[in-house]
């Protein structure tokens, strides 16, 4: 399956503003996109993620001509600009104002989104009629008025767009707006094919939605398999990773398109590599007058100005046998230490670590070719282990006993309950799992896959796996 793909994301766009400076940057950004397009080939779509306007003004010729030199200088198809509206891309109104409050205001606003009737639905939409005009003419497609959020498919991903704006209208609006969770949910569920790239575009970033919404809206994107979210809003770029759920979820934010005192004028570039994602991030410098890689205020997850990670791990672990596996060095290493600082306290034994021939203890232990192909594909990262293990300043001289201790006290006590090696290895992983899960805050998936990365280097490193199931029968 190929999923390589490659995006450009920008957002807060206000063309209405035509400062010197703001000026500057955008005509250099056509010209930064245009070199990234000859040096390392065109994109596959463009993520525009709301506030192409301010305060609800007219959508000019100059907006639109940006935008078209953006489509031609990417090499994207025009069906493959992605637009959703923004806060400012919305026609105020008194009438909008009073209802959005009572909205907002009332006992259970939540509640009170999920009985709306069509009138109202017809009143905030209203508001964005603009919008979606400007939309039909610059994308060429029909927005479908009967949906708040939609799907637009393409054959090696899904984009789901959606308007976080409904409830925009009103001084202080973060945290008191929402995503219409039961729209959502029709739209997403069972919608989305698992070994396609699924990436959800809208404006605000979830810390605006209600509190009630945030937790739910988050367990959707897991459960239905959408990979990542691209939005923007704050002006300022970011990148954050949930972690409280089945696997971990990407939020990526773009920052503006404009240069004032208080905007970061941000874009990112997305670039998937077979299962990899990197994400690079590119800020204004308003006094030497060039884009350059941002490095500060992304969190620590970004390193001069790129942040990467696996997706779709579900699809890359399930069939082990069948499929590359790909461990990013820097976060394995974050996991054998983070690991070793959670493990708790265990009973120290002397383990003489010396390698045997596999073949034979694969042999000896019933093991099929399956966990054969599989060993010598985590086999590639055992050095990263060893580095850790004879660095000292990684995790000290007598500490580094401790993991392999971990797993050998799993081993025997499981080894005679069952009669392969296949088993006994997917029961050492599913037992260190149980124990740790919650003290380690990754994925399942990850989680299983970094243990079983330390459990085949184990066979590979010590005594472990030397028994005869052979002679069991």
């Amino acid at each position: 399956m190929d999923n390589n793909l490659k995006w450009l994301h920008i957002s807060d766009i206000h063309y209405e503003y035509e400062n010197y400076s703001t000026k500057k940057m955008r005509n250099n950004l056509l010209k930064k996109i245009d070199e990234e397009v000859k040096s390392n080939n065109k994109f596959d779509f463009i993520v525009l993620t709301g506030d192409i306007a301010y305060k609800g003004s007219s959508y000019s010729t100059q907006v639109k001509k940006f935008i078209n030199d953006l489509i031609n200088i990417s090499g994207i198809e025009k069906e493959n600009l992605f637009i959703v509206p923004g806060n400012h891309d919305l026609k105020r109104s008194q009438v909008r104002e009073r209802l959005i409050e009572s909205i907002s205001k009332s006992k259970n606003p939540l509640n009170e989104i999920e009985n709306l009737d069509s009138g109202v639905f017809a009143e905030l939409y209203k508001g964005q009629k603009n919008f979606w005009k400007f939309y039909d003419d610059i994308t060429g497609k029909k927005y479908d008025k009967r949906k708040i959020h939609f799907i637009e498919k393409r054959e090696k991903f899904n984009i789901i767009n959606l308007n976080t704006c409904l409830l925009c209208g009103q001084d202080y609006e973060e945290e008191h707006l929402s995503i219409f969770l039961n729209r959502l949910y029709d739209v997403i569920h069972n919608n989305l094919e698992l070994e396609k790239v699924n990436i959800a575009i809208g404006h605000h970033n979830i810390d605006c939605l209600f509190i009630e919404e945030r937790n739910k809206v988050l367990n959707n994107f897991v459960d239905e398999e959408i990979d990542m979210y691209l939005c923007g809003h704050s002006h300022k770029p970011k990148f954050s990773v949930d972690n409280n759920n089945d696997r971990e979820f990407y939020i990526s934010m773009a920052g503006a398109g404009v240069c004032d005192e208080y905007a970061k004028a941000t874009y990112t570039i997305g670039e998937i590599i077979d299962t990899k994602c990197t994400i690079t991030y590119y800020s204004w410098d308003n006094d030497d007058e060039v884009w350059n890689k941002e490095n500060k205020g992304l969190g620590r997850k970004v390193k001069e100005g790129i942040v990467s990670f696996s997706i779709k791990e579900k699809l890359k672990y399930t069939n082990l046998d069948e499929k590359e596996v790909y461990i990013e060095e820097d976060d394995f290493k974050d996991f054998i230490i983070d690991f070793h600082n959670n493990i708790g306290e265990v009973e120290i034994k002397d383990i003489p670590l010396y390698k045997e021939n596999i073949c034979d203890k694969f042999k000896n232990m019933k093991c099929n070719s399956a966990l054969k192909k599989q060993f010598e594909m985590f086999g590639k990262y055992f050095s990263i282990i060893n580095d850790i293990m004879k660095n000292s300043s990684y995790l000290g001289i007598d500490k580094r006993i401790i993991i392999p201790n971990v797993i050998c006290e799993e081993y025997n006590k499981i080894l005679n309950q069952y009669n392969n090696g296949n088993q006994i290895v997917e029961e050492i992983v599913n037992n260190i799992y149980s124990r740790y899960k919650t003290k380690i805050k990754y994925s399942e998936s990850k989680l299983k896959v970094y243990i079983k990365t330390l459990v085949f280097w184990l066979i590979n490193e010590c005594d472990i796996f030397d028994d005869n199931k052979e002679n069991d029968e």
